[in-house]
């Protein structure tokens, strides 16, 4: 499978795993890696996980839940206000916050600048709670 539908901060290192979600029996979260030779599972804080919402940026890098992307509202494209991605419905396109609204994003011209967890000064925060 090429997609990687999920991703969370792993416990061991605090760096990112992409894959599929499973909880073990006592609850634990984990993320299993399939994207090598062999499958690997990653520990993963729950509360950090975030679903491919089946985009790119103009980049052509992935765009999961709780991004934060820079959205040109013009044709001219240039960047103006930051928001948060927190859900994609094709193919209406995403629906998005800033500070002050909420957005139906539609079109192509994203530019990820990072997500909440990893930024969250992006955003106006010092933590991603």
């Amino acid at each position: 499978m090429s997609e990687t539908p999920f991703r969370g901060k792993r416990i061991d290192n605090g760096g990112w795993a992409y894959g599929f979600i499973w909880h073990n029996d006592i609850g634990d979260c984990f993320i299993r890696d399939t994207t090598g030779e062999s499958e690997i599972d990653y520990k993963v804080d729950e509360s950090t996980i975030c679903e491919y919402l089946n985009i790119k940026d103009k980049k052509e890098r992935k765009m999961f839940k709780h991004d934060i992307i820079l959205k040109s509202w013009s044709i001219f494209e240039s960047y103006d206000e930051r928001v948060l991605l927190v859900f994609s419905r094709d193919p209406c396109g995403l629906i998005c916050v800033s500070k002050t609204k909420i957005y139906q994003c539609i079109g192509s011209g994203f530019k990820k600048i990072g997500n909440i967890y990893d930024n969250p000064e992006l955003f106006g925060g010092n933590d991603a709670t």
